[in-house]
C-alpha cells in the first residue's frame, strides 16, 4: 500500500481535487475523515507513474478501492440462505471504488479505462457481484465515462430511494455494475 506509506503531497492533491465538488453539506465531507479512510487496513492502491528521461519518476494518477459489503435494494443481488430477511442477506460483497484521480495531463489517454478494467477484472475474480462508486453529480465527464461504462444508477442511491426533492438536493449518486 504506498499512500499511507507517503501520505503527504499525493493525499493533499486528491482532498485539493475533491475539495472542488464537496461545496455541498449533504456529504458530511470531512478531510480528516477522508485522510481516514484513505488509510484504512483494508485500502487497496493502484498507482500510474511516470518516468522522465532523467529516471525520475512522478505519480500521475492513482485507484484506491476496498472489496466490501454494500446493502442491496435489488431483489436479484441477494443471495438466497436460511436467514431469510436478515440485514446480512441485504448486503452483497462488493468492489467499491472509492477514487479514481488521474493528473489533467494523463485524462483521456486510456489510463482510467485501464484502472476501471482492472478494478472490474479484481471484482469478477474475487466474486464480487457488483463494481460500484460514488460520483458527484457534477462532475459531468465522470458520470459520462461511467454510463459509457456500463454503470447505472444503483438501488440504494438516494435518487433511487428518497423522496423526489429531498433526493434533488442530494449532491451525489451511487452506480454500480453487475459483475
Amino acid at each position: 500500500m504506498l499512500l499511507p506509506d507517503q501520505p503527504g503531497v499525493q493525499v493533499r492533491k486528491c482532498l485539493a481535487e475533491l475539495a472542488r465538488y464537496v461545496a455541498a453539506k449533504d456529504t458530511g465531507w470531512s478531510s480528516s475523515d477522508k485522510l481516514a479512510e484513505m488509510t484504512e487496513e483494508n485500502a487497496r492502491y493502484v498507482i500510474a507513474t511516470e518516468t522522465s528521461p532523467d529516471g525520475s519518476t512522478a505519480r500521475v494518477g492513482f485507484l484506491y478501492f476496498q472489496f466490501t459489503m454494500e446493502d442491496t435494494c435489488d431483489t436479484e443481488d441477494e443471495e438466497s440462505d436460511d436467514n431469510s430477511g436478515s440485514d446480512q442477506e441485504r448486503q452483497i460483497p462488493v468492489v467499491y471504488c472509492y477514487e479514481l484521480q488521474l493528473e489533467e495531463a494523463f485524462q483521456r489517454r486510456g489510463l482510467g479505462t485501464y484502472f476501471m478494467n482492472l478494478l472490474e477484472e479484481l471484482g469478477t475474480r474475487y466474486h464480487m457481484k457488483k463494481s460500484m462508486l460514488t460520483v458527484f453529480k457534477s462532475n459531468t465527464t465522470a458520470i459520462a465515462f461511467y454510463t459509457k461504462r456500463g454503470y447505472v444508477v444503483d438501488g440504494i442511491s438516494p435518487s433511487n430511494h428518497l423522496p423526489p426533492r429531498r433526493a434533488a438536493r442530494i449532491s451525489y449518486e451511487i452506480l454500480s455494475k453487475s459483475l
